[in-house]
């Protein structure tokens, strides 16, 4: 069943959070909002119980606007692992109130996608998703958040594809582990990596793409990696801090084809790839990582680790790294 909100129902309610969060509920399986700036005064959250429901979200020129100080502009939580949601064509502006702007938990099907949505001057991520894996997220924008553009908590095997990250206070992307506590009680870690496809981090205030096993509250016990992030096609352009940064105990991490330039603002001690290397194998000759095709400007400083260089200065397998002149 299709549902249709138009802007006159939107602008005429007393309470937009609520007649939306209200339709988002319902049994409505396509909900369509008419373009507009609307502005809420609470967060609306969507909640899939229904394991077999598929939900879509349609909101193609809509801004929803926070107008009072709230934890995220739209909350959306999958209570199934089957639940599986669309959410397409919506602006998030938190206006300086809202500490997020999409807040996405939990969603574990491979047809719940994200697509062409925008987040902006939130107080902390444009973007915070967690525990989300194997879904998809295409085609978003964040920017002029406090701290970071997109942040990716736990979301083992999520893809995000040609997103653009561009002017956060902190990194573009940050992708860490995640401790999740279920309501059994079980305490499940989940400690790998999403895949971040065609992506472009500009101008941010730390690193383009940060990846570290320690998230907040969580830390790995010792012996266990974080594993699994793959970059590829991405442009890492005039960031503050280092254009990729990993951090210590990370196994496994893929990037190919990336291109890696400073800007007039980046740090005198930024570098283009910082791999913190503590290596968890007593062979140090053991292939921690797969580099191929990796571009960076040359400037009167290192643009890599020397550790990292000594170590990883080509690849055993695909091509070198290159240093552009």
């Amino acid at each position: 069943m299709t549902r249709f909100v138009s802007r006159d129902e939107l602008l005429g309610a007393d309470d937009v959070a609520s007649l939306l969060e209200g339709v988002f509920n319902s049994d409505a399986s396509h909900v369509v909002v008419e373009s507009g700036t609307y502005t809420v005064r609470r967060t609306v959250k969507v909640v899939l119980k229904d394991s077999g429901r598929g939900l879509c979200l349609e909101g193609d020129g809509v801004t929803l606007t926070a107008a009072m100080p709230m934890g995220s502009v739209l909350h959306v939580e999958g209570d199934k692992p089957s639940a599986r949601i669309v959410v397409s064509g919506f602006t998030f502006d938190a206006a300086g109130l809202a500490c997020i702007g999409l807040y996405y938990f939990r969603l574990l099907n491979r047809t719940s996608v994200l697509s062409r949505l925008r987040a902006k001057r939130a107080r902390k991520h444009g973007f915070h998703l967690v525990a989300c894996q194997a879904s998809m997220m295409s085609h978003c924008v964040a920017d002029t958040n406090e701290q970071n553009g997109f942040f990716l908590q736990g979301c083992t095997g999520l893809r995000v594809a040609s997103c653009e990250a561009v002017s956060n206070g902190q990194s573009g992307f940050r992708v860490s582990a995640l401790k999740l506590q279920l309501t059994t009680g079980e305490t499940v870690p989940f400690t790998q990596g999403p895949e971040l496809i065609n992506c472009l981090s500009d101008s941010n205030g730390a690193a383009g793409v940060r990846f570290d096993v320690v998230g907040p509250d969580f830390e790995l016990p010792s012996g266990e990696l974080s594993t699994g992030l793959v970059l590829e096609d991405a442009q890492l352009l005039r960031n503050v801090g280092d254009g990729l940064r990993l951090g210590p105990r990370i196994l496994g991490a893929v990037y190919d084809g990336l291109w890696i330039e400073p800007g007039s603002g980046t740090r005198p001690d930024a570098m283009g790839i910082r791999d913190v290397c503590v290596n968890p194998h007593a062979d140090p000759g053991f292939p921690r990582h797969l580099r191929r095709g990796v571009r960076l400007q040359r400037r009167s400083k290192p643009v890599l680790d020397p550790t990292w260089l000594a170590q990883f200065g080509t690849c055993t397998a695909g091509d070198p790294i290159m240093v552009m002149g």
